[in-house]
C-alpha cells in the first residue's frame, strides 16, 4: 500500500488550464514536474518586465520550476514596478500601503500558480533584482512558513 501512495504523490502533473492567475508571467516547467519540485519565483525590479529576469532560467538548475510575475502597476508601456515610487527632487519615496498591497499580490500569484501546476508540495524560493529584491525579503521574511528561500541582487 505505501508503494501505491508514493506512486500517486510523486507523478508528474500537468497545468489545470481552468485556473486562472492574475499576473502575466513566463514558466519554466522541468521535464519531470511533479507535486514536488521546487519552484523559484523571480521578481524584477522597478521599471522592468518579466521577461529580464526569465533569461536566467536556462542558467538554473533545471529541476527548478522557474517562474517570472510581471509587476501589477504599469508604469508606462512594457515596464512594470511592485509599487509606485515618487523620484521627484532625487528622492525615494513610497507608501507603505502599497508595499503591503504588493506583498499580497505576490502571495497570490504563488498559490495560483502552486495550483495551476500541482505544486503543492515542493520548496517555494523567492527571489529579485532591486525593487524585486525589496519584494522578495518582505514577502519571505514575514511569511516564513510559505517560503523556503530567499534570493535578494541589489535590494537596498
Amino acid at each position: 500500500m505505501l508503494f501505491l501512495i508514493t506512486i500517486v504523490s510523486c507523478k508528474n502533473t500537468s497545468p489545470d488550464p481552468s485556473i486562472k492567475v492574475t499576473l502575466p508571467y513566463e514558466i519554466k516547467l522541468p521535464d519531470n514536474l511533479t507535486n514536488e519540485s521546487p519552484v523559484l519565483f523571480l521578481l524584477h525590479g522597478y521599471g522592468s518586465k518579466k521577461d529580464d529576469l526569465f533569461g536566467f532560467s536556462d542558467k538554473l538548475d533545471n529541476r527548478l520550476v522557474v517562474v517570472c510575475p510581471n509587476a501589477p502597476i504599469n508604469i508606462r508601456p512594457n515596464r512594470f514596478a511592485w509599487y509606485n515610487l515618487n523620484l521627484n527632487a532625487g528622492e525615494s519615496k513610497y507608501e507603505f500601503k502599497d508595499v503591503r498591497k504588493a506583498k499580497q499580490q505576490i502571495l497570490q500569484f504563488i498559490k495560483e500558480i502552486r495550483k495551476k501546476y500541482g505544486l503543492s508540495n515542493g520548496k517555494v524560493f523567492v527571489g529579485g533584482f532591486s525593487q524585486g529584491a525589496i519584494m522578495s525579503l518582505y514577502v519571505g521574511l514575514t511569511e516564513p512558513e510559505k517560503i523556503d528561500g530567499i534570493i535578494a541582487l541589489s535590494g537596498h
